[in-house]
């Protein structure tokens, strides 16, 4: 009875140590990549929008899907655009950016057009990926002088809760854990239950020129 328990027992300790290990290692390397990137909270009228940004030459503006912030807005698009100021903020609640009572995507557009007024751009090109899409319509909408062509990859478009909003389920998966073994060890489920989370909303891929 005791060689069972002993073998039942490190039979579990020692994959519980493998994958805590594994966990600590890459929740690490995740705060390492996230502290690299310099971070900036500008204020204004709808609370704080964070935002990060690399290089130079033309700007461009990325506004990110759920499960994203802004450091992952950077590196969505660092193999497109390596000769060009790229400008990622972090949509409402993301991260360090404010959510806003009764929020809604014109909003949205509407503290992205205040956080180039805080940058003194005049003129940008806008990507809107997923969840962000909305938002990005938005803003060409709203504030046509402001963008110069507007890329849409795999929209949410209006109609879609997590254009502004988290869906509870990314609430759930901000607790690191469960997120880190979805990705980690059920890619497939991940990619579904995402795809749950934006049921209603059709997807496209578009670009538009000014």
């Amino acid at each position: 009875m005791k060689r069972l328990f002993f073998a039942a027992l490190t039979g579990t300790a020692i994959p519980a140590f493998w994958l805590s290990r594994r966990y600590r290692h890459d929740m690490n390397a995740a705060r390492a990549r996230l502290a690299a990137v310099e971070r900036h909270v500008i204020a204004t009228p709808w609370g704080a929008v964070e935002y990060a940004e690399r290089g130079s030459g033309e700007p461009v503006l990325v506004v990110h899907g759920i499960f994203q912030n802004c450091v992952s807005g950077l590196f969505s698009v660092r193999d497109l655009f390596a000769d060009r100021r790229v400008i990622a903020p972090s949509r409402f609640g993301y991260l360090d950016s404010s959510m806003p009572p009764d929020a809604t995507p014109a909003d949205q557009a509407d503290a992205l057009a205040a956080l180039l007024d805080a940058l003194d751009i005049d003129q940008i090109d806008v990507i809107g990926e997923s969840a962000g899409a909305t938002s990005a319509l938005q803003l060409a909408l709203r504030h046509p002088e402001r963008v110069k062509h507007l890329a849409v990859l795999v929209g949410n478009l209006p109609g879609s809760p997590t254009a502004v909003v988290q869906p509870s389920l990314a609430k759930l998966f901000n607790r690191q854990l469960p997120l880190w073994l979805l990705r980690t060890f059920a890619p497939s489920m991940m990619v579904r239950l995402v795809a749950d989370s934006r049921k209603g909303s059709p997807s496209v891929v578009r670009t538009l020129g000014s």
